[in-house]
């Protein structure tokens, strides 16, 4: 057997065999059908994980109501109500999250934000990274395409060069 099949074996019989301090089941969790409950450093202080909040969700057409705790994300909420809502890299960098606050804006802290300002004003947020601290909140899921193109497609343009053709610039570079 070679060195690297052997070094994933020990490694997955290891992580399989730990046990993590505060982690509960999470039934959609792709990698390992657990996930991590813990407030993140950010908002350490500004989140009491004692309170409960109903917070609307709406997934493709489709509006449920999660009851959670202070300290669950709202991607942690929609994984728990939707089959699967769409995420990936779970550090507010990716934008696969993507939803729209529709209501209760200010009742959501935000931690780390990968998004623009703007973006941000509108009440466009990563759920992974966003927290409802009280009532009312609605969220609008799957914004994905929308927020990738405000953050990020709009700076990619077709420029036109001398012979005609077009040619595509990405960020306004190359």
């Amino acid at each position: 057997m070679n060195r690297i099949v052997q070094l994933l074996l020990l490694t997955s019989n290891l992580l399989s065999s730990y046990s993590f301090v505060g982690t509960r089941n999470c039934e959609s969790f792709r990698a390992s059908k657990t996930c991590f409950n813990a407030v993140p450093l950010e908002l350490e202080g500004k989140i009491d994980p004692s309170k409960v909040w109903e917070v609307e969700l709406t997934l493709d057409g489709e509006t449920k109501t999660a009851t959670i705790n202070e300290g669950t994300s709202v991607l942690e909420a929609a994984e728990s109500t939707f089959t699967d809502p769409p995420f990936s890299c779970r550090n507010g960098v990716c934008t696969t999250c993507s939803g729209f606050i529709q209501e209760g804006k200010d009742n959501c802290l935000l931690a780390v934000h990968g998004l623009g300002k703007d973006l941000v004003d509108e009440g466009y947020t990563l759920t992974c990274q966003t927290f409802p601290v009280g009532p009312g909140v609605k969220i609008l899921l799957n914004q994905y395409d929308k927020v990738y193109y405000e953050q990020y497609g709009k700076y990619e343009r077709l420029e036109v060069v001398s012979d005609g053709d077009k040619k595509k610039k990405i960020f306004g570079l190359f």
